[in-house]
């Protein structure tokens, strides 16, 4: 799966953490310093396993560490920047644009894991 930052989302660099405006929704977020990453990676659509191997490279992560551990924990962040609407797959959205109490999850509003 191919993922990019979401046309509806602004965002701002704040120290090594993020400020993302959702202009559609109006929620802020404060990207964590790892998300901030990923957001960066974000500048053109890459997919999980492109950004995994762009952070092997930037932090020199020796080869014979465990890859399916960072892998899974860049796909648990990415699920979380779609749910809070700041990211899609090029194919589209993975939630509806409707933000009733329904459309939008518990753990996306607050984010805990994503935000700072």
């Amino acid at each position: 799966m191919v993922y990019q930052r979401s046309q509806d989302v602004i965002a701002r660099r704040e120290g090594d953490k993020a400020l993302a405006f959702h202009q559609q929704t109006g929620w802020i977020c404060i990207l964590n310093p790892s998300s901030r990453f990923i957001w960066d990676c974000l500048e053109s659509a890459m997919s999980a396993e492109a950004i995994t191997d762009r952070i092997r490279t930037e932090f020199t992560i020796p080869p014979e560490a465990d890859g399916e551990v960072l892998l899974t924990t860049v796909k648990a962040h990415l699920d979380l920047m779609c749910k809070a609407q700041l990211i899609e797959t090029v194919d589209g959205p993975l939630l509806p644009r409707d933000l009733s109490e329904k459309a939008v999850p518990d753990h996306a509003k607050a984010s805990t894991s994503l935000c700072a």
